[in-house]
């Protein structure tokens, strides 16, 4: 069973040399876990060290933990802990690490500890714990200044800037990194609610837009909606991905009124804390700032794996890549090279339902409050090898969650599109989600009575969210 543990209550556990107490925690955006030391003397090892420990300085600081193994598990996000794997103490010397930080980092990361913890069952052997403390934000952003091109020679004229988001490490694109420079790296709070705040002052300025709004409103919703999933794709770097896309946009005019006056408004902290069902669930948390785009929508995204849109207007948008890093998670493991994307239905179900619940609060927030909501699911370029995705089947009974492959059905196309009106003053995420959920069930030949997840109320098929939780 997933679980987590406090910096203390590891580092208590590392100290008693108790590193069983660790089989189980699952990697966040804080832990990042390797089976073997990295081999230094190779220039593409010293790299991977540099990356791995700038990208934890670059967001919240964290622990590298070496000498523990971790597999994916189909039932929850991230990697899992699932066996321990101590070194003897002489393959590690913390002074070359130290040195290669000081040569392959700019500017000079502060406060970096790595120790070696000896194991209570064999003190000859342990497994070392890297320490990487919350840097200042003055001297954020810190770059990896070498790199290895592809005959694996070094070359000191390029740079690499990484961040460690949720359970995995991200890259900058050079588009991405001009953007960022562009606009002033990383706002800090103070500059940002100064940003915000002359947002809120055009708002309040701009009383002739509202003929504008009406424009909008009176343009096919389902054009307007296409329009603006583009844009999102476009923004996260997705669109020639394998991507799966949730939307809803209201079908009559509304307004988000605090969408843009403060960060510490409700809507805002709820697009940065998107509803889960349950600790390491599927969903649309990214641990990213939502920010204020061309003084239409916020935005929050990890380029080329998620992003979540909310415009002003209403319309509400999440998408996330397709492939064993989300949608298809648990279906590419290093000895078996993907060659189908493989749906998880867990992670499919689970993150269709917590959009839902989103919806449902963030319209609540609306002005006036919407009289019906259009909402679309979409499947894009969900092929490998010129092959369509599959929809896994769930083992029931003590392997309940795992996902097969072999039973699962092929999809007749790579992409696909569903919506569903919702009429009703009150939002009901089980409803909608099944309604939703079922014609992608059918689209891949599933019968209604196999979705999991299920219940009957009122002798009608709704998605349960207790039997999601259950699962943890």
């Amino acid at each position: 069973m997933a679980k987590s543990l406090n910096p203390e209550q590891m580092q208590d556990s590392l100290e008693r040399g108790s590193f069983d107490e660790c089989i189980g925690v699952v990697e966040d955006h804080q832990l990042e876990c390797k089976k073997e030391p990295y081999q230094i003397r190779r220039d593409d090892q010293r790299q991977e060290f540099a990356k791995d420990v700038t990208a934890l300085a670059n967001a919240e600081g964290g622990v590298i933990l070496i000498g523990v193994r971790t597999e994916k598990n189909p039932t929850h996000f991230g990697d899992e802990i699932t066996s321990i794997h101590p070194f003897p103490q002489d393959l590690v010397n913390p002074d070359q690490w130290d040195a290669i930080l000081q040569t392959w980092v700019y500017p000079s990361l502060q406060g970096v500890n790595i120790r070696w913890y000896p194991s209570a069952s064999d003190p000859q052997k342990g497994i070392i714990a890297i320490y990487v403390p919350k840097q200042s934000s003055t001297q954020r952003p810190f770059l990896v200044t070498r790199t290895i091109d592809d005959q694996g020679k070094r070359v000191e004229t390029v740079f690499g800037y990484f961040e460690r988001r949720q359970a995995h490490v991200g890259h900058s694109t050079v588009q991405a990194l001009h953007a960022l420079l562009q606009n002033g790296f990383r706002y800090d709070d103070v500059v940002t609610q100064r940003l915000d705040d002359m947002w809120r002052m055009l708002q309040e300025l701009r009383s002739a837009r509202e003929h504008e709004v009406q424009a909008i409103v009176q343009r096919n919703i389902s054009a307007l909606l296409s329009e603006r999933i583009e844009h999102a794709l476009t923004a996260v770097n997705l669109q020639e991905q394998p991507v799966f896309i949730l939307a809803a946009t209201p079908m009559h005019p509304v307004n988000i009124p605090s969408l843009f006056t403060s960060t510490q408004a409700d809507i805002v902290h709820l697009l940065e804390h998107p509803p889960q069902l349950r600790p390491y669930g599927f969903g649309w948390r990214t641990e990213e700032r939502a920010r204020i785009v061309q003084g239409q929508l916020r935005r929050v995204m990890i380029p080329e794996y998620k992003i979540l849109d909310l415009w002003q207007e209403g319309t509400l948008i999440a998408a996330g890549i397709g492939n064993g890093s989300f949608l298809s998670w648990g279906s590419d493991r290093p000895e078996k090279p993907l060659d189908i994307l493989l749906i998880n239905p867990t992670v499919f179900i689970e993150s269709t339902y917590v959009f839902a619940e989103l919806s449902k609060r963030v319209f609540s927030l609306a002005q006036p409050l919407p009289r019906g909501v259009e909402y679309r699911i979409e499947l894009r370029n969900m092929t490998v090898n010129g092959k369509p995705c599959k929809l896994g089947r769930l083992m029931d009974g003590p392997w309940r969650g795992v996902v097969l492959g072999m039973y699962g059905n092929n999809a007749p196309a790579s992409e696909a599109v569903f919506s569903v009106k919702w009429d009703e003053v009150e939002i009901d995420p089980k409803v909608i989600v099944f309604l939703l959920v079922s014609k992608v069930y059918a689209w891949f030949g599933i019968a209604h009575d196999e979705i999991p997840y299920t219940e009957r109320i009122d002798n009608k098929l709704v998605i349960s969210p207790e039997q999601l939780q259950a699962l943890r």
